[in-house]
């Protein structure tokens, strides 16, 4: 079986359940559209990772967009709860740091969908609470290039392939799956970074209580060089701590 197969399956269940919560598309339509996924599948096997430059891919539209979104959530993939604030804290990030208004749609659209390429990987391994073995990182260390080859099929999300690509660099290069290191790595993935982690850090999860603020920004700056950039961190700590004042 192709490894994207068991994507474009779940595109098509979830595709079908939407239509008929909706009552959105006929059963032509839903033929039509299960045509156009097995389209974009046949696009992911030539390089640059994947993409064979020049097909159409880009046939899919706002159902397809929030079916990945739906997919996402259910697979634990997006934490519904903490999405609100990692979108209005990376807004502020951009903000504070001058970015344009494409810069800054865009950093909004990698929050929820920076995780796209880990449907792909094996449920068993997303859920195991064990350490991961060296066999089962090797999936997940794919993830960014296969969100990358996901997006790409999509008009809307193509913007934000090569964010999704590099979305887990490291500032000292010793993140996946380039190796880029400080300026090479794109500056909404730096902040994007910052800001995801602190969430997390500051959000309980199912094996631990959530940080203080504090104690999260002390965690930030230990990473300070290593897997953030400095820089950024500096920035962001200094609006916590004003958002604090408030």
């Amino acid at each position: 079986m192709k490894p994207f197969d068991d994507f474009v399956e779940l595109l098509r269940q979830e595709l079908i359940e939407l239509a008929q919560e909706k009552g959105s598309l006929d059963s032509q339509e839903l033929v039509q559209k299960s045509q156009e996924l097995d389209e974009f599948l046949n696009s992911f096997y030539a390089p640059p990772y994947g993409l064979k430059q020049g097909l159409p891919t880009h046939h899919t539209d706002e159902t397809i967009e929030e079916m990945i979104t739906v997919a996402l959530c259910k697979k634990g993939l997006i934490d519904n709860s903490r999405l609100p604030r990692l979108k209005e804290l990376c807004c502020q990030m951009g903000k504070k740091l001058k970015l344009s208004s494409t810069q800054l749609d865009n950093l909004d659209l990698l929050a929820p969908m920076h995780n796209l390429g880990l449907l792909v990987v094996p449920h068993r391994i997303l859920l195991k609470k064990e350490t991961p073995t060296e066999k089962e990182l090797h999936p997940i260390h794919q993830h960014p290039e296969k969100g990358y080859r996901m997006a790409l099929a999509f008009v809307k999300l193509s913007s934000i392939a090569d964010l999704i690509l590099k979305h887990r660099e490291h500032w000292d290069g010793s993140g996946y799956p380039q190796g880029l290191k400080g300026k090479e790595i794109p500056i909404e993935c730096r902040i994007f970074a910052i800001v995801e982690a602190y969430c997390v850090l500051t959000s309980d999860g199912p094996c631990r209580r959530a940080w203080h603020k504090n104690k999260a920004r002390t965690e930030l700056k230990r990473c300070a060089g290593g897997q953030f950039d400095p820089g950024l961190v500096k920035t962001f700590c200094k609006l916590i701590n004003r958002e604090s004042e408030r």
